[in-house]
């Protein structure tokens, strides 16, 4: 989602202050709570003069986030990136980074899950827990209204777009800033630690396997079950044409 590109992007603003993550403002134990997360940004903008925001803010995503700043006259917008390009970075870098002594951990977490019939070892199960928590966002963050809805694909590379964001988030008090134009065209790449990333038709076809392709869409069809509303739209409607066609 590049938040970490976007929080520096927005604070070069001199009206803008914009933290990565609550993990920045609040001690531990209030990290995840909405409510001390909205008091404490009202509370940052006004010492500070200036919109005050983060772009991480745990699991209160969609429209769980979106009604809370709401609430206290605050905006709130969902960054939506591809999925399957998610569910592969984090898949990639869970493969590099959990131990063995994990392996309990997943089993009897993937034993309780929906899908746990597709897995058959530590790499599905890994595999399967990513595209849970990726597509859980996914279908999450696509529940929020689509003028608060901003791809990857789009605010990461068009000046435009970014402006369309601050825009939204200050409600339209900010609709053009030299500041951020600057940084836009300065910061560089928006992930420097990859290299090239696949596309995402590389990723589902030929990286992924067969098994990894049928639990994406297996848990892809259960959350869209749930979760989608029957009148919201698809933000990504290739990889829904992808998935049904599995």
């Amino acid at each position: 989602m590049a938040t970490m590109w976007l929080s520096k992007l927005l604070s070069a603003s001199k009206r803008i202050k914009c933290f990565h993550s609550s993990f920045e403002i609040l001690p531990v134990e209030q990290r995840a709570d909405m409510g001390a997360i909205t008091q404490k940004l009202i509370h940052l903008s006004a010492s500070e003069d200036c919109y005050v925001g983060v772009t991480h803010v745990g699991q209160n995503r969609g429209m769980k986030g979106f009604d809370a700043m709401y609430r206290v006259g605050g905006m709130f917008v969902a960054l939506l990136p591809n999925p399957i390009q998610v569910v592969n970075s984090q898949f990639l870098i869970k493969l590099q980074t959990v131990g063995q002594d994990k392996e309990d951990f997943d089993r009897d977490y993937v034993a309780r899950m929906p899908y746990a019939h597709l897995v058959n070892s530590r790499e599905d199960a890994l595999f399967a827990r990513c595209a849970g928590q990726g597509l859980l966002h996914y279908f999450e963050c696509g529940s929020v209204d689509r003028d608060f809805v901003f791809l990857f694909e789009h605010y990461t590379i068009d000046y435009a777009e970014i402006m369309r964001l601050v825009g939204v988030l200050t409600q339209g008090q900010i609709v053009a800033d030299s500041d951020i134009e600057r940084a836009f065209y300065s910061l560089g790449k928006v992930n420097p630690h990859q290299q090239a990333p696949a596309t995402w038709e590389e990723v589902f076809f030929s990286h992924w396997t067969d098994r990894h392709r049928e639990i994406f869409s297996f848990i892809y069809n259960h959350l869209n079950g749930l979760l989608l509303k029957p009148t919201l739209p698809i933000r990504y409607p290739f990889i829904h044409d992808l998935v049904m066609s599995c």
